[in-house]
């Protein structure tokens, strides 16, 4: 038996190919209704331990049309659309309204005859009935956004975000690990090509996410980055920069792949905020817009343009701050602080959380639905920092907050080129790119001089060994297998 090419079409609907597709497929069922989670448990084993991709695609191949189709929608399973049952209500009310109406003017009719006043009695609810009904559809329409998808956060039986390591050490196999491990994990597309992105995309077997870094403008002048490159001997033509980290072409990416069926399941922004159009855009297709904010003013505006979730960043993060501009200050806030109680939507709690205690407190706050954790990932068997980056993660003596290495505020392993650059300018991603060949150089010689070694501050909480059993140290319990994702035994 053959199985079907990846273009082929059946049933107006991409035919999925392989292990990968087979197991989203028979996810999308099981959250579309159509299968219940002890059905899912058994298509996943089987998918399993299937000797083939044909005999892994012929386990869920019943399934393929329809939950092909849930996944290109919004999840409305088990959801109400206030704003249609808002509308409808009137009707109802109007009938029964009417009907009282006619038998009081029957009674009336009968005790005293006729009168002309009853059209009148009549046609009262129904014009105050019209009038909200066309008011309604006027000013909502026929608005879907009513029925929301349940957010992904919520899902996860295992409460652990891998977090988005730009520069290397977030790969396919780590994010996989992540969802195996019942968690979820996002691929770093900042200062990735395109072509990368895509690469890294079409590598995961699992559902997944991709964290995409907001653009940014040219500064109004150049000179402190031509200084900044003088002081290190080297050049750079700032022409050559692109500020917008190459938007256009991964958005452009990303909803291909969304409407394909291969794209993540969740975009989350850093470094900026997203605007509601292009929420709606991924909503259209199913995926979530999660926006990682770093300062405890910026709540609103986050809420405001429709994200499912917000990502709440604390100071003892690490690597680059996820404020919204390249020149503003650093909030001290402490993470607990930052998050507020009247926060409408799911919350992830972010920065310095390495350790089993440190997630069941995060765990405790209000409205935090999980936690990310990426410092406590570097040393993971499945990541892909570098050897230089994982040694000093291992030997460092402390964490600080620099410019240095990229022009933007970064927490990492404290080095003497940091100490040696407190002054460098706020040009992003101007200074990242000028120092990116010294950089991998040095990386290269195994020399830590100037290596960047992006690190939280709970970073000497790290361990090495596989993404599952850091993932169990950090949820501080044994992960019992279920329904192809991991639950915890016990909190």
């Amino acid at each position: 038996m053959s199985t079907p090419g990846p273009m082929e079409r059946s049933d107006g609907f991409p035919v999925p190919m392989g292990y990968a597709e087979a197991t989203q497929v028979a996810h999308n069922a099981f959250e579309g209704g159509l299968i219940d989670i002890g059905e899912l448990d058994r298509r996943l084993a089987v998918i399993a331990q299937s000797s083939s991709e044909a005999d892994a695609w012929e386990s869920v191949k019943d399934l393929r049309s329809a939950s092909l189709n849930n996944a290109r929608q919004p999840n409305k399973q088990n959801s109400v659309n206030w704003i249609e049952l808002g509308m409808s209500i009137p009707w109802y009310v109007a009938c029964v309204a009417t009907l009282v109406c006619v038998v009081i003017w029957g009674l009336v009719a009968v005790m005293s005859g006729p009168t002309v006043f009853w059209p009148l009695w009549m046609s009262i609810p129904l014009i105050v009935t019209y009038a909200v009904h066309f008011a309604g559809k006027r000013f909502f329409g026929n608005n879907d956004e009513g029925t929301m998808m349940k957010a992904l956060v919520n899902s996860l039986t295992c409460p652990i975000i891998a977090a988005p390591m730009a520069g290397g050490p977030s790969t396919p196999t780590l994010t996989d690990a992540a969802w195996r491990a019942g968690g979820f994990g996002f691929l770093a597309a900042g200062m990735l090509t395109p072509e990368a992105l895509e690469r890294q995309m079409r590598a995961t077997t699992c559902p997944y996410g991709v964290n995409v870094f907001m653009p940014h403008d040219d500064p109004a002048s150049f000179a402190p980055l031509y200084n900044y490159a003088a002081r290190h001997g080297l050049s750079i033509d700032p022409t050559s920069v692109d500020p917008t980290d190459g938007w256009d072409a991964k958005m452009a990416l990303i909803l291909r792949a969304a409407g394909e069926g291969w794209g993540p399941r969740v975009v989350s922004f850093t470094f900026g905020l997203i605007d509601a159009a292009t929420v709606a855009a991924l909503h259209s297709l199913g995926v979530e817009a999660w926006v990682t904010i770093a300062r405890a003013d910026a709540v609103d505006a986050a809420v405001a343009v429709g994200v499912d979730t917000l990502v709440v960043q604390g100071p003892e993060a690490g690597g680059h701050r996820a404020t919204w501009t390249v020149a503003e200050g650093l909030d001290q806030t402490s993470l607990k602080d930052m998050i507020r109680l009247d926060i409408p939507i799911p919350v992830v709690a972010a920065g310095g959380i390495g350790t089993p205690e440190a997630v069941r407190e995060a765990l405790s706050w209000p409205g935090v639905a999980a936690v990310a954790c990426g410092t406590a990932f570097l040393l993971a068997d499945e990541a892909g920092t570098g050897e230089v980056h994982r040694q000093m993660v291992r030997d460092g003596e402390k964490t600080a907050v620099t410019r240095a290495f990229s022009g933007r505020w970064a927490r990492g392993v404290e080095t003497q080129f940091m100490l040696d650059n407190v002054d460098a300018p706020a040009m992003y991603p101007h200074v990242n790119t000028l120092l990116g060949p010294l950089r991998k150089a040095s990386a290269a010689s195994g020399d830590s001089t100037h290596v960047a070694a992006w690190a939280g501050s709970g970073f000497r909480h790290a361990r090495e060994g596989s993404v599952d059993a850091i993932m169990q140290n950090l949820i501080g319990a044994k992960i019992e297998r279920v329904s192809g994702h991991t639950a915890p035994a016990s909190r």
